[in-house]
């Protein structure tokens, strides 16, 4: 509570403005080293952030396990000296309105020493490995943050989150399941259906949420989704499988054991690497935002210069939200089984041996084991390529070298405004342009026309520009189709000069 209350108060302290007001219409005169905020809010803060619960529907103090802590928190800041009471925010007669409007507060001078410059919530906080380095732990990250690290080891919240959504159809009814039991039975037992489940798992109460996405998540197998093509351009399982093993070999480089990373093919084209996320120390992230950026700076760092291959990454399997295809059920298009092995297994039989066990017209062999991820031996150098964007990363492209790609200081006039606004990316739908007070484009579509335009325009080769137009799509939200976005580059290349009469 303590720790919530610097943060709350350093938020306060770069407030300009000389009156709180409040959704009810009440306001309070805002006085300098002191903050205002609810015991029950500190109590929601603390079990939302710390805990990593949604904080529950309705009357929150209903709720057994919520109440409880709302009466250790209040006990807690009666017998603490690290914040001073300084009465009620709203002086009123009814103690109902007084309650309602919270308390305001000042800190200790310790308390004040202590709590260091305001941090924003880390992208995600790391459960599991090596525990945070000095530097880490320094005053500067802010004792709020500190204490959400400390929790989070001390209580391995990660084991905690285990529900998923599954599917026997993509576009079909959606159903809750413990994520590990669902897995290993189909695996186990195959399926003569298909069958899909979320790569992200949440707390059960959070999947019931109306605002899943925007619940603390985990994501136990990190899935790199390998889309090979062929010379022809279209998907090609044994460029996948080639595309698979310059995967596998990385990782072996940064010192993971290959025993505990499982590999399957999806019964169409694609095979899917799945590494434990044991092997990065168990993070659990903010939200499912944060997890589809770390995970795509994590797959940025690990194929490094090898452009092919990142690109041949599925960036969709970065959002936990999505559905990936579970081992030892059917795939509908093809009528081959989802199979998979061991990565060693994998490296050590030759490349048609996953392929053949997929065939209809054998029985299903099931996985020798499936390894529970958090177990996975914890590998700092794999761990450091899933850190924010400020420590040092490996030399994967980054979105500054698509934005020097994609820049408007050599364009003059409305063109070099129009992508000055759309290199970092464009949501689904938004208008854009120079003005978007006058009539502008919309959408994502028209945003990569003029983006691959721009690219092809600056660019030698065709392929290093489509590599520059597939890098900024990442950062749509959400991305464009693969298949879309190469429809749009390609129509761009058959109006470059020189292509057509």
């Amino acid at each position: 509570a303590a720790a919530r209350a610097a943060y709350v108060q350093q938020k306060a302290d770069q407030n300009d403005s000389d009156v709180l007001r409040f959704d009810s219409g009440a306001h309070s005169i805002r006085r300098d080293g002191t903050h205002v905020k609810s015991i029950q809010g500190h109590a929601e803060d603390v079990w939302r952030r710390i805990y990593k619960r949604p904080v529950p529907e309705g009357d929150p103090l209903d709720h057994e396990g919520f109440h409880r802590l709302y009466r250790r928190m209040q006990a807690s800041l009666r017998r603490t000296d690290l914040l001073e009471d300084r009465g009620a925010a709203i002086d009123d007669p009814n103690k109902k309105v007084r309650d309602q409007h919270g308390k305001r507060w000042a800190l200790s001078d310790q308390l004040d020493q202590a709590c260091g410059e305001p941090a924003d919530p880390p992208s995600f906080v790391r459960c599991a490995g090596e525990a945070p380095s000095a530097e880490e732990e320094s005053a500067e990250v802010g004792v709020w943050t500190r204490v959400e690290r400390q929790v989070a080891r001390e209580k391995d919240l990660h084991q905690e989150f285990t529900h998923a959504i599954t599917a026997s159809q993509l576009d079909g009814q959606r159903y809750t399941a413990n994520a590990r039991r669902w897995e290993r039975r189909y695996a186990r037992e195959g399926s003569e259906r298909p069958r899909y489940r979320t790569i992200g798992q949440w707390r059960p109460e959070a999947i019931g949420q109306p605002k899943r996405h925007e619940q603390a998540v985990r994501v136990p197998w990190i899935v790199a989704e390998i889309d090979g093509r062929g010379e022809d351009g279209d998907k090609d399982r044994g460029a996948s499988d080639r595309l698979a093993h310059r995967l596998l070999r990385r990782l072996k480089e940064f010192g993971v054991d290959l025993s505990g990373v499982m590999v399957s093919y999806s019964g169409n084209a694609s095979i899917h690497v799945r590494i434990p996320d044991g092997a990065v120390g168990c993070p659990i992230y903010r939200n499912a935002r944060e997890a589809k950026e770390s995970l795509s700076r994590f797959f940025d760092r690990l194929c490094g210069q090898d452009e092919a291959l990142r690109r041949a990454i599925d960036n969709a399997c970065l959002r936990p939200g999505q559905l990936i295809r579970a081992i030892g059920s059917v795939h509908e298009a093809t009528g081959r089984r989802t199979v998979g092995c061991a990565a060693d297994t994998f490296l050590s039989k030759p490349a048609s041996f996953l392929f053949s066990l997929s065939e209809p017209q054998f029985e299903y062999t099931p996985p020798e084991s499936i390894p529970l991820p958090r177990r996975a031996s914890f590998v700092p150098a794999l761990s450091v390529l899933l850190d924010t964007p400020d420590t040092p990363r490996d030399s994967g492209p980054e979105k500054t070298n698509v934005s020097q790609s994609i820049s408007p200081q050599e364009e003059g006039g409305e063109s070099g405004l129009v992508i000055g606004r759309v290199k970092g990316g464009v949501r689904e739908g938004e208008p854009w342009g120079p003005d978007v007070g006058r009539p502008c484009a919309v959408g994502r579509n028209w945003a990569a026309l003029f983006v691959a335009h721009d690219v092809l325009r600056r660019t030698g080769g065709k392929e290093s520009a489509w590599g520059k137009v597939w890098h900024w799509n990442r950062y749509n939200d959400p991305s464009l189709p693969e298949n879309e976005l190469r429809a749009v580059f390609e129509k761009a290349c058959r109006y470059q000069r020189g292509e057509v009469p």
